[in-house]
């Protein structure tokens, strides 16, 4: 299902501030991986969920990159890996789209252990991300990445 998440800009932040050491820019699959196991308590807990989806690259264009990131339990977006790019990300980043969240940081980890520890997930999650690919059809929108 296709959920839009609100950006926590705040709280992003602290998390890259917390995690920043072994943060890189354009890695957002193995950032997601490192800040899972540096605030495990939170994704054990039900309270983080990591998720996959697409991000707005460009206000002016109707581009969207492939992209991981964390939801919480308001339902908003934690993204450490924004802070690594220096802001690359034109414009106002206000909401990051999910076509898939693992609500079981376990299960997260046993298909990145599938997938040859690969966090990207690509293949694993192609099926999944069609609808992803419909609704930016009918957004006009295109997918990257």
């Amino acid at each position: 299902m296709i959920k839009q998440h609100p950006f926590n800009h705040d709280l992003s932040l602290e998390v890259y501030n917390e995690c920043q050491d072994t943060l890189k820019p354009k890695e957002c699959y193995t950032n997601i991986y490192y800040t899972a196991v540096a605030f495990a308590e939170k994704f054990h807990s039900k309270e983080w969920k990591v998720a996959y989806g697409y991000i707005r690259i460009s206000p002016e264009a109707n581009l969207m990159a492939r992209h991981c990131f964390i939801v919480n339990a308001a339902g908003e977006a934690i993204d450490p890996t924004f802070f690594t790019h220096g802001n690359l990300y034109s414009g106002d980043v206000k909401e990051h789209t999910s076509f898939y969240i693992f609500n079981d940081i376990t299960r997260y980890a046993r298909w990145v252990e599938k997938n040859k520890f690969m966090p990207d997930l690509d293949k694993p999650l192609r099926e999944k991300e069609k609808a992803m690919q419909e609704w930016a059809k009918s957004n006009d929108m295109i997918l990257v990445g």
